[in-house]
C-alpha cells in the first residue's frame, strides 16, 4: 500500500522503513518524501480505496501524514526505480493447492525494507512444493536484476508437502481419540516450518506438527492459551507410548 501511494504521488523518497521481521507479513510501514502539493488529496483518495479493498480484513487501516524535515533524497532514477520495484515484486498467494481445497500452497510477500546510505528489500517466500518455490524465488531475482538491483537468497524452509494418507497421522489421530473421546481437526496450513528441514534433510516423510493452541503467531498480540499447554502435554505422552507399541 505504501508503494502504491508513492507511485501515485510521484513521491521523491527520502527515507523508507516497514515490516519487521524476515519471516512475517508487515503490520505497518512508513516514509519520508518531497511530494506535490495535491499529495495529501490523492493519499487521502487511496486510503479510501484501501478501506474498501480491504473492508473485511484490515477494519482498523490507516493512513496518517505529517509535515516534516527533508534535507536529501533519492537521486531521480534511483527513485523510479526502487519505487517500480517495490509496485512489481508479487506480494500475497500465488497458487492454491490441487490435493487439499482451500490450502494455500505457494505465496510471497514483502518482508521488511529499510534505507541506511542503500535500499536492502527483504522478501519472503514458501511453498509446499519446492519447485514451485524455486520458480517465485527465480521470479523475484529477475525482477531485482531489471531494476539494476543486488541480489542475495538466504536459507529456505523446504517444501512439506500433506500427507493425509500418512500412518503416524493416523496413530495421532487415534491416540487424540482415546484421551478426549472425539476426533481431532486435521488441517494443513500455509506456513514454513522446521519440520519441513527436518524431513528435507533425513528424508523422513512421516512427519505431523502438534502443539498448543497459539494465536496471532509473529505479531506483537501472539499469546498461548495456558490450559491447552497442560491438555497438549498429556496428549505427546500419550502419543508418544502408542507410538513405541504400535510402530
Amino acid at each position: 500500500m505504501l508503494a502504491r501511494i508513492l507511485y501515485n504521488i510521484n513521491a521523491r523518497v527520502s527515507k523508507i522503513e516497514g515490516g519487521d521481521k524476515h519471516n512475517a507479513i508487515p503490520r505497518e510501514a512508513m516514509a519520508e518524501v518531497v511530494a506535490g502539493e495535491d499529495a495529501i488529496e490523492k493519499i487521502k483518495e487511496l486510503e479510501s480505496a484501501f478501506r474498501n479493498e480491504y473492508s473485511r480484513t484490515e477494519p482498523n487501516l490507516k493512513v496518517e501524514v505529517e509535515k516534516c524535515r527533508i534535507t536529501k533524497v533519492l537521486d531521480e532514477e534511483t527513485n523510479e526505480k526502487l519505487i517500480k520495484l517495490l509496485m512489481s515484486l508479487p506480494h500475497g498467494v500465488l497458487a492454491m493447492s490441487q490435493e487439499v481445497e482451500g490450502l494455500v500452497e505457494t505465496s510471497t510477500n514483502l518482508a521488511t525494507i529499510r534505507m541506511d546510505g542503500e535500499a536492502t528489500v527483504v522478501m519472503s517466500s514458501r511453498s509446499s512444493i519446492n519447485s514451485a518455490l524455486d520458480a517465485v524465488m527465480q521470479s523475484i531475482r529477475c525482477m531485482a536484476e531489471l531494476a539494476k538491483a543486488s541480489v542475495e537468497e538466504g536459507s529456505k524452509y523446504p517444501g512439506w508437502k500433506p500427507n493425509l494418507d500418512s500412518r503416524l497421522l493416523k496413530i495421532a489421530s487415534d491416540a487424540f481419540k482415546e484421551l478426549y473421546g472425539k476426533e481431532p481437526e486435521k488441517k494443513a496450513i500455509h506456513a514454513g516450518l522446521e519440520t519441513g528441514v527436518i524431513g528435507d534433510l533425513t528424508g523422513i516423510n512421516e512427519i505431523i506438527s502438534i502443539g498448543p493452541q497459539i494465536e496471532h503467531p509473529h505479531s506483537p498480540d501472539e499469546r498461548v492459551h495456558i490450559k491447552s499447554v497442560e491438555e497438549f502435554w498429556k496428549y505427546l505422552l500419550h502419543l508418544l507410548e502408542k507410538v513405541a507399541r504400535e510402530w
